[in-house]
């Protein structure tokens, strides 16, 4: 029996590639995006296919995609949460509105998501909440602070999620791609000043996004056929890091937190009333 999907920001990239996988595989989909007429008509006019606005900063826009998928299809199996806005500059050049702004979409917008489509999937007792957050979900680089700050927080907030849910037959599945050729970095906002004292730091790191603008190795088709594989398993990964070279990264970076660990353990644990 086809499962349902409901997608967001499905007018581009990785979005966009898991659509037309959902549909190559004869399932159903809800396609979505703050603008549905930029959805390409590959996916607008199959047969399989709903297209419809979400603002998902809007939570009676969210509602109401939500509501009609389930009076149409009677169930909402897979969602999958895709939306999102990018910012490049140092925490300091940050224009504080902008760094607001991603929040409200990366993370708030995902929280949105989620609270919708939890009713649905408890009285289905199934369901599948994937969120596409970023290898910057898990680990940080300059020039993308606060763009890391709403995908740490939406690892966080579904790491709970996960453990509260999973004895109600729903699934959380974290995806974490890493360089993907899409239009992320020309769609990312960026700083309104420039701070000198960050150029080899933060400024550097834009420049490298800019370079590597069209060049990226990462295939957003054969990430979105690996997404689909893994969410068809009977138990999905929790996390699912997708790329070139992210896995070591990734583990090159909690190493480093592991050793900080390590390093002050035995001073750390001793800091309990009566220890000396």
């Amino acid at each position: 029996m086809p499962k349902v999907w409901l997608i967001t920001g499905t007018s581009s990239g990785l979005g966009e590639s898991i659509a037309k996988e959902v549909l190559d595989k004869g399932d159903i989909l809800i396609a979505t995006a703050r603008n549905s007429a930029k959805i390409s008509p590959e996916i607008r006019h199959h047969q399989n296919s709903l297209v419809t606005d979400i603002d998902v900063t809007d939570i009676q826009s969210v509602n109401k995609a939500i509501k009609e998928t389930v009076q149409i299809y009677g169930k909402l199996d897979v969602l999958v949460n895709n939306a999102g806005i990018g910012y490049m500059g140092a925490v300091e050049e940050t224009d504080p509105q902008a760094a607001r702004q991603v929040m409200e979409t990366d993370f708030w917008g995902v929280s949105n998501m989620i609270n919708a489509a939890l009713p649905t999937m408890r009285k289905q007792k199934s369901g599948l909440i994937i969120n596409v957050t970023s290898e910057g979900g898990l680990v940080s680089f300059p020039a993308t602070g606060y763009y890391h700050a709403a995908k740490f927080a939406v690892e966080g907030l579904t790491g709970s999620l996960a453990q509260e849910v999973e004895p109600l037959g729903i699934r959380i599945m974290n995806v974490e791609p890493g360089a993907f050729k899409t239009k992320w970095n020309n769609s990312s906002k960026r700083r309104n000043r420039v701070i000198h004292d960050y150029d080899s730091t933060a400024g550097k790191m834009v420049d490298h996004y800019d370079q590597a603008q069209g060049k990226q190795k990462g295939d957003p088709d054969l990430a979105a056929q690996l997404i689909y594989e893994a969410a068809n398993e009977s138990q999905p990964p929790k996390h699912l890091v997708v790329g070139a070279g992210v896995a070591k990264t990734v583990k090159d970076y909690f190493s480093s937190i592991e050793k900080d660990v390590d390093n002050w353990k035995d001073r750390a644990e001793k800091t309990s009333f009566g220890d000396q």
